[in-house]
């Protein structure tokens, strides 16, 4: 039995709601979109860290949101420029969790948010924290 997920948000915006079954097209397709989007945030923090900047969560959110509207239309099959302006107003947040179901529902897998991705940079930051605290607890001894 295939599994499917439901575009209700488009019904507004392109008079019908947009059916996504798991066909293999659909399986490409957000394999493409999931390593396009990995792929940005790591060239990402690669030019930050070249150029000995800090990496910013608000940059990260400019890059999930741009490839998630970019991967929603590209998976919708959506081509005009009048169907991506439709979709660019609809509710981000609505585009945002259908895409996420998806990529969940077909691939197993998440789309990063800001409140995991706060989550791991408070953590690396900690345990960076700690490993420097290390050595000199070491030599204080």
């Amino acid at each position: 039995m295939s599994k499917s997920v439901t575009f209700t948000a488009g019904a507004a915006a392109f008079g019908r709601e947009i059916k996504v079954i798991d066909s293999f097209k659909t399986i490409k397709k957000l394999n493409e979109g999931v390593g396009s989007l990995f792929k940005k945030m790591e060239e990402y923090e690669q030019k930050q860290a070249e150029q000995g900047k800090s990496v910013y969560l608000t940059d990260y959110e400019t890059i999930i949101s741009e490839c998630v509207m970019a991967e929603t239309a590209n998976l919708l099959s959506l081509t005009t420029k009048k169907e991506k302006e439709e979709l660019e107003n609809i509710s981000y947040s609505e585009i945002f969790n259908f895409y996420s179901k998806v990529v969940n529902d077909f691939l197993d897998m998440q789309i990063p948010t800001m409140s995991v991705l706060s989550g791991a940079m408070n953590s690396m930051a900690e345990s960076a924290s700690e490993d420097e605290d290390t050595p000199l607890e070491e030599e204080a001894k």
